[in-house]
């Protein structure tokens, strides 16, 4: 179970870990454009560790855009042992704040739709119901707007976990992990390229910032190290994790 946690943690930063704006307007006044707008992705695990047992999946996500130059909708095909399952996400927002995202999963007739609210322009609080649980989510900042802390409940009072975020040069240098459940204590420290992160330029401000995604790639997290292929533009086209036996594509707009 430890060694299935740290690998979700890394899989899940390889696209996170940073809140450094490129944008002119804080509040998403403007329509920000990008000469890397994420098409698709493609994910190839070959050896995950899901509940002691290996287990192996191809995943590809189509990205479809809005007006506001923001994510509208994911579209996600998973390919293995059981078949074929597929996920569809989309992005309701109030101009350019993110206001709700629903997540429909047909295989597991599942439709959760999560609520973000906000203070100013920083999401706070955010909250949603799947699979017979409550589950709400609260964001505590710095000075500098950074998420310092994230907090899940189960049930409104039922405390599931906390992420604490340490920072350097406004990267997360430092994620620290709590659950309730009988694992220790989890510390992962990263380390970033100088290229572009995709996933920094595909979503809201605010979004962005309760996912701690960066602006740049994240190439070691712990001992884990990930390389990366880029395009003449300086955007990733590949990455391969090899701790995890994880390879990713990037196609583009």
């Amino acid at each position: 179970m430890k060694k299935s946690l740290l690998f979700l943690l890394t899989i899940t930063l390889m696209t996170s870990c940073s809140n450094e704006d490129n944008t002119i307007n804080d509040k998403d006044k403007l329509v920000i454009k990008h000469d890397g707008k994420l098409k698709s992705t493609k994910v190839i695990v070959n050896s995950s560790v899901v509940d002691e047992k290996l287990y192996s999946y191809i995943e590809t996500t189509d990205f479809l855009y809005g007006t506001n130059g923001f994510v509208s909708e994911t579209k996600t095909t998973r390919i293995d042992k059981y078949g074929e399952s597929f996920a569809h996400t989309t992005f309701g927002y109030d101009g350019n704040y993110l206001i709700n995202k629903t997540y429909l999963e047909p295989s597991y007739r599942n439709d959760v739709v999560e609520k973000f609210y906000y203070v100013d322009e920083l999401i706070t609080t955010s909250n949603y119901y799947s699979r017979g649980k409550s589950v709400r989510e609260y964001y505590s900042y710095d000075s500098f707007k950074n998420l310092i802390k994230r907090e899940i409940f189960h049930n409104e009072e039922e405390w599931e976990a906390t992420f604490e975020f340490e920072y350097t040069n406004e990267n997360v240098n430092k994620l620290i992990l709590n659950t309730r459940h009988p694992i220790p204590t989890q510390i992962l420290n990263y380390e970033y390229d100088n290229k572009h992160n995709p996933y920094n330029e595909a979503y809201s401000v605010a979004y962005r910032r309760i996912k701690y995604i960066s602006k740049n790639n994240v190439v070691r997290v712990n001992d884990n190290e990930i390389q990366y292929e880029y395009n003449a533009k300086g955007y990733p086209i590949k990455s391969i994790d090899k701790n995890n036996d994880v390879i990713t594509t990037y196609e583009y707009y």
